[in-house]
């Protein structure tokens, strides 16, 4: 299938799951980028390949699953299903983690033209919560109008 070349906008929010007492809220945090990638249909549903100078993402889609697999100095490679804890990994020279992501919902909107794909998860380390994320990613077409 022909990949289109976009601009991958993603955000992501993020709650550090590590308060000194009870009463602690986490600490949270929003980051956005901006990457060049594609998008292609696949016969499940959906591929990103977003590239960095560092880092390589892909990300694939179908039905109620996705798949997160990030290549750089630090790598990871996770899944996430709807309602359902997975298995994953991340990864550097010097260490390799299994870590579990549970996932609380998948809003997947993606297609040719456009869409987004938002990701609620908990990244669990040992059986303790790390963070819990809200990910979304939302690419445009780089020749639709207004993007230069």
């Amino acid at each position: 299938m022909k990949k289109i070349p976009v601009l991958i906008k993603i955000e992501t929010q993020r709650a550090q799951q590590a308060p000194t007492t009870i009463s602690d809220a986490p600490e949270t945090e929003t980051v956005s980028t901006t990457e060049l990638g594609t998008i292609r249909r696949t016969r499940a549903g959906y591929r990103l390949d977003i590239g960095a100078e560092d880092m390589f993402t892909v990300i694939d889609t179908s039905k109620g699953s996705v798949s997160m697999n990030v290549d750089g100095v630090l790598s990871s490679s996770l899944v996430f299903k709807d309602k359902s804890t997975c298995t994953g990994t991340y990864s550097s020279e010097d260490a390799l983690l299994q870590v579990m992501t549970y996932t609380y919902r998948i809003n997947d909107t993606l297609h040719e033209a456009g869409g987004s794909l938002m990701l609620d998860y908990e990244v669990m380390l040992g059986g303790s919560i790390c963070e819990r994320c809200i990910t979304t990613f939302t690419p445009v077409a780089i020749d639709a109008p207004g993007i230069s």
